[in-house]
């Protein structure tokens, strides 16, 4: 995982620098049903996806400091596994 204190990729932290990716189904998926590390897995991969888009959006618009956005950036995964908010993801 980046540093979340250097700049993103060597650029200005912008408005739309950090776009959030598709949001792939199969994973969601693989979060309901499947076992705790099968779980596990899948939430990580959701997470590298989605680590830099929401440190970004942080720092842009809540203008954090980084560490303060790394921070709140990992409170969020953490309740987002603990209390299994992706669970109730509904595509339609």
């Amino acid at each position: 995982m980046q540093d979340p204190s250097r700049p993103l990729g060597g650029r200005r932290l912008t408005p739309g620098g950090g776009a959030f990716p598709s949001t792939r189904l199969s994973l969601i998926e693989r979060m309901r049903g499947g076992r705790a590390d099968s779980r596990r897995a899948a939430f990580g991969e959701i997470v590298t996806g989605y680590w830099k888009p929401l440190y970004t959006h942080l720092r842009v618009t809540w203008r954090l400091s980084p560490e303060d956005a790394q921070d709140l950036t990992q409170a969020f995964f953490a309740e987002a596994f603990e209390k299994a908010w992706l669970d109730a993801y509904d595509p339609a």
